[in-house]
């Protein structure tokens, strides 16, 4: 990354909770993980590698903090590749990379909270609700709770 100074990589213990509901259906997924604290000059990274039971191919997850408070995920496993921007009062367009092809995704923001300590030691706690859309076609409502220390 052309412009970014990497400051420190610190090793974290992450503890994470997802909700996603649509409709009357509701789906839980509760996972600790290990992962990375990544500190640069203008922005700060939590990665981690997320296991996937069910097909055997793990999934890179990104989360970005950028230092006006706005949040980007990413979530790569294989030839999938997607983005969220997650910014208080805007609709922000995405699009699903798919071996298939792109789909067009659009996330809004309902309410985000983000406590980070990075002294004495890094720890931090994510909270964000959010929508997701196909155009004008809800995909469901999702919560992400999200906690990490050293």
């Amino acid at each position: 990354m052309i412009g970014l100074a990497r400051k420190n990589e610190i090793p974290v213990s992450l503890h994470i909770k997802t909700l996603h509901r649509l409709g009357s259906e509701s789906e839980e997924y509760v996972q600790d993980f290990s992962g990375k604290y990544i500190l640069f000059e203008n922005a700060a990274y939590l990665r981690y590698m997320e296991q996937n039971a069910s097909d055997g191919e793990d999934a890179l997850v990104t989360f970005k903090f950028e230092q006006d408070g706005k949040v980007q995920l990413t979530r790569k496993m294989g030839q999938h590749k997607l983005h969220l921007y997650f910014e208080m009062g805007k609709r922000n367009e995405v699009p699903y990379h798919t071996p298939f092809g792109n789909v067009p995704l659009s996330v809004v923001t309902n309410a985000m909270q983000l406590e980070i300590e990075e002294t004495p030691q890094v720890n931090g706690e994510i909270k964000i609700d959010y929508q997701l859309f196909n155009g004008d076609v809800p995909l469901g409502d999702y919560k992400i709770r999200l906690q990490f220390n050293v």
